[in-house]
Order: C-alpha cells, then sequence, then structure tokens
C-alpha cells in the first residue's frame, strides 16, 4: 500500500480506537499502539510498545512502505467498522414479528457509534444575540454525527438563553 492510502486509512479509524490497534512491519515486528501522535508523507509517528514487552510509551518512526498490516487486537462489531467508513447499516426488513424476550433485547442493542472528530470554531465568536451559531471548520478528517450536532446546538442555545441578564424584579 501507498503512503496516502495507509494516511488515508489511519484517518479512518477514531482516536478512542487506536489503544485497540497493532501494526505489523515486513520484518515481522509487532507494535501495539497507544495512539498515533503524527503522519507524515512517507512516515508515521506511533506511540506503543513491542509485542510481548512492557515497556510502553515508547516512540516508534514507522515508514508506511514497511508497515505489512494493521489489526484490531480486540473485537470491534461490524456496524462499528462500516461507520468508520461512514456506512448507515439498512434497518432490517421485518417479515414476521419475532418473539421477544429479555436475551433476545439485549443481544440486539447497538453498539454506540464511534467519536466524532473534533471541530474547529473560526476565532472570532459570534455574539450572543446573533439568530445563528458560528458555522464549524472542519478538520478535513471525517463530518461530526448528525445527533452530536443536534445537541451541541442545543446546549448552546442553553448557554446563551442563561447568560442573557434579566431584568431586576420589583
Amino acid at each position: 500500500m501507498q503512503s496516502s492510502a495507509w494516511i488515508s486509512l489511519f484517518r479512518l479509524i477514531p482516536h478512542s480506537h487506536h489503544e485497540n490497534l497493532s501494526l505489523t512491519t515486513q520484518n515481522g515486528t509487532e507494535i501495539t499502539l497507544q495512539s498515533i501522535i503524527r503522519m507524515e508523507m512517507d512516515y508515521v509517528v506511533l506511540r506503543g510498545r513491542l509485542q510481548g514487552s512492557s515497556d510502553a510509551g515508547r516512540v516508534f518512526f514507522v515508514p508506511y512502505d514497511q508497515i505489512n498490516f494493521v489489526a484490531f487486537l480486540k473485537e470491534v462489531k461490524e456496524p462499528v467498522i462500516r461507520a468508520f467508513f461512514g456506512e448507515v447499516q439498512p434497518a432490517p426488513a421485518s417479515a414476521a414479528p419475532a418473539r421477544v424476550d429479555a436475551d433476545t433485547v439485549a443481544d440486539s442493542e447497538p453498539e454506540p457509534l464511534p467519536e466524532a472528530m473534533p471541530l474547529a470554531f473560526p476565532a472570532t465568536p459570534t455574539p450572543p444575540d446573533s439568530p445563528t451559531p458560528p458555522e464549524p471548520v472542519h478538520t478535513g478528517l471525517r463530518p461530526a454525527v448528525s445527533g452530536k450536532s443536534a445537541i451541541l446546538e442545543r446546549l448552546r442555545n442553553k448557554a446563551a438563553a442563561s447568560s442573557t441578564p434579566k431584568p431586576p424584579s420589583n
């Protein structure tokens, strides 16, 4: 794989899942990731440890052309992986009503979606009396989850309403 492909792949995986990644190089060296510090055109800077050791927190400079594969150490559900790629899982078509019991409900609960990448806001704040909040500037990694946007909008409106001075009562 070329550098740009590895960079794109690493950007798809949210920071909260980095500690679940293992990287294997062409010569068989396995690195358990803690975080991705920086991605350059020819190499990636990682914090992690060599597989089988307890020396956590080491920093590795790994050329992309030396990466053989990257894998998750623990199970990640397929809907979560599909969410990394922006795919929405279609709602299952129910042909016949199924019997519902406690085990079925526990197994069918969806896993929470991965965290969206952070957004940066413009340096000039919008005045509190403005009817529209500032538009977020995307950092170029992933779009924010729409439900999260709605929650943030309500919080901003609530904060703006609580910060407006109330007339003194007589």
